[in-house]
């Protein structure tokens, strides 16, 4: 990992570099890094994969939810009341996928 300094080409920049080998890293305070992917040889494990399945059967739900103006309406309505989450879509993404752990 390599930390940008004075550099106005690449300040700032994130994103891909090299036929996605290499990244630039653009941190919240300001820094730029530059990083190397790692390589991933390893098959994911079956937690991995139930995690990735519950988060796409949560967003096809979240999605279908959106789609009906009704339900859209009440996930609206209860983004509104909560303190937790600024959208409808957010409330009822974490809905579903704390549903889906159980």
């Amino acid at each position: 990992m390599a930390q940008v300094i004075d550099n106005l080409i690449t300040e700032g920049l994130s994103g891909k570099v090299a036929s996605s080998r290499y990244t630039f890293r653009h941190t919240a305070n300001g820094k730029t890094f530059l990083v190397q992917k790692p390589t991933i040889n390893a098959a994911p494990t079956p937690a991995q994969i139930a995690s990735q399945t519950r988060f796409k059967r949560a967003v096809e739900l979240t999605n279908a939810d959106m789609a009906d103006s009704a339900k859209a309406a009440e996930w609206l309505a209860k983004s509104r009341a909560s303190k937790n989450y600024s959208t409808a879509r957010g409330i009822a993404f974490a809905h579903y996928y704390a549903s889906l752990a159980q």
